[in-house]
């Protein structure tokens, strides 16, 4: 099991990864790296990227960048205004840093789930009225 480890260790930890990144960043050209963000299909699961190995790279490099931010809590900068292709259908505005997870919410409402059920009973009253009104007609008819 790990050890928590003391604040002093933490900082040292922090400072390692900053010059790892700071290296990572010399070391992987910007010029010519792009990324491409697009939704292929009607849904936001439909989405892919496309880029080449150095947008990639950047674009991991820019994430690993923004964590080291002591100050960023919520509404943190990524900068890849150089980097996502400007064919990209798809747009980043929000980065939030979170420990934990953040619950998401079913991606259907109460209403989605009632509707085909009352859809399911409107059809079988109408039915049943429909019935009843050939019914009355029928005898009508015949007497």
């Amino acid at each position: 099991m790990d050890e928590i480890k003391p604040q002093d260790d933490l900082r040292t930890d922090d400072d390692r990864l900053r010059a790892l990144i700071s290296a990572l960043d010399d070391l992987v050209p910007r010029h010519g790296a792009w990324v491409q963000l697009t939704q292929y299909g009607g849904g936001s699961d439909e989405g892919q990227m496309i880029g080449n190995r150095n947008g990639y790279r950047r674009l991991g490099i820019e994430f690993l960048k923004a964590t080291l931010d002591d100050d960023a809590k919520q509404g943190f900068s990524v900068d890849l205004e150089y980097l996502v292709s400007s064919n990209s259908t798809i747009t980043f505005d929000w980065f939030e840093l979170s420990e934990t997870p953040t619950p998401t919410s079913s991606k259907y409402t109460w209403s989605d789930r009632v509707m085909p059920i009352g859809c399911l009973t409107l059809f079988v009253i109408a039915s049943i009225l429909f019935m009843i009104g050939v019914g009355t007609v029928v005898q009508w008819i015949v007497h």
